[in-house]
């Protein structure tokens, strides 16, 4: 899973060389010296640890900290300080920040807070698969779903989402769709009159044709057969 690091802070240099580094941890970084900018970005997009400096322009830090925490962002804030007191410490930590840093600060200081909150963060694998799989039985009906969209969804490569699927459920994303695509059009099929196009149609399927073929191949008769039977 693909971790969503916000920067920002009023020095630019800061923001460079710290940026550089996270990146080459792997994590996906948006940087800004705006405090307007950054409030923006955290309305606009979804991000896991924000970094964010006390004196930056239009907003500092405590004042996005706790636009942060009244909308109920699901961000952890760690605000980095230079010239900091114990008071403005406690106040940060009282506000919600996550954790508090003073500058200069280490490189290897502020990776290694933001490695701990990502691990609070990250859920286990079972989990993860889980939530996966709810995902799939709650859109299954919408042609469109596909394993591309499900790993948009939460983040995650193609080849990671495929190794879930496999080793916590013993099963394809493929398989698991068609799976609660066909236990719907059962449903469908004993307790209505629609057609066979209009469930199709209604269980997420492109087609009459490649529906009746999904549902021969996991049933083991046709989709009439079983209204019949």
């Amino acid at each position: 899973m693909i971790s969503r690091i916000l920067l920002a802070d009023e020095n630019e240099l800061i923001c460079a060389s710290l940026s550089k580094t996270l990146r080459e941890k792997g994590w996906q970084v948006t940087t800004t010296g705006d405090g307007g900018k950054a409030l923006k970005l955290l309305h606009e997009s979804s991000f896991d640890v924000a970094i964010l400096g006390v004196k930056m322009p239009c907003y500092g830090g405590l004042e996005i900290l706790k636009t942060v925490r009244q909308k109920r962002m699901q961000t952890d804030v760690v605000i980095l300080c230079g010239d900091a007191s114990v008071e403005l410490a406690v106040r940060a930590m009282k506000i919600g920040a996550r954790d508090f840093l003073t500058k200069p600060a280490y490189e290897a200081e502020i990776v290694g807070a933001i490695g701990r909150l990502l691990d609070r963060r990250r859920p286990t694998q079972s989990v993860l698969a889980s939530r996966m799989d709810v995902f799939a039985r709650e859109h299954a009906s919408e042609p469109s779903l596909s394993l591309k969209e499900l790993c948009r969804h939460f983040r995650i490569s193609v080849g990671y989402a495929s190794r879930l699927f496999q080793g916590q459920m013993g099963t394809t994303f493929r398989q698991r769709l068609n799976y609660y695509r066909i236990e719907k059009a059962k449903r469908l099929l004993t307790s209505t009159d629609l057609t066979m196009y209009q469930i199709a149609e209604r269980c997420g399927f492109k087609n009459q044709r490649r529906f009746s073929e999904t549902f021969r191949r996991q049933v083991g008769i046709s989709p009439k057969k079983y209204r019949q039977d």
